[in-house]
């Protein structure tokens, strides 16, 4: 099994290859306060070639979310849909970018990941 790989090639869930922690600070006010601070989580993942291509974030604000770095068109990919298995395990809500910025997954890419989640848990219980 190589880095990145799960079950695969592709046939089940990918893990990420490096996760990276993040603080960002705007310049501070003259009431001390940042102007802004952004704290969040970004996940790499591999592509088919085996190549650092995809990228998630998480914000630690909302740590039930998660921001998958590619169009919804771009879902539609084996590799991809490993990654969105992996990542539904553990955020409750994914969202990709659409015509209007980003919104939740959706339509037969959100189901795909949906069945193949639900049949891991299903065959996890069984095992366990």
């Amino acid at each position: 099994m190589t880095a990145g790989e799960a079950d695969l090639p592709w046939g089940r869930f990918a893990s990420p290859v490096r996760i990276e922690h993040f603080c960002k600070f705007g310049d501070r006010g003259t009431d001390g306060a940042f102007g802004f601070s952004y704290n969040y989580l970004d996940y790499f993942f591999l592509d088919e070639n085996g190549e650092e291509k995809y990228m998630a974030r998480s914000y630690l604000d909302e740590i039930g979310t998660v921001s998958v770095k590619r169009s919804m068109a771009e879902l539609a990919s084996p590799a991809m849909e490993a990654i969105l298995c992996y990542l539904a395990l553990r955020f409750s809500r994914i969202l990709a970018l659409g015509g209007e910025g980003y919104r939740e997954l959706d339509g037969p890419i959100a189901a795909s990941v949906e069945k193949r989640v639900e049949d891991f848990l299903s065959n996890s219980e069984e095992t366990a």
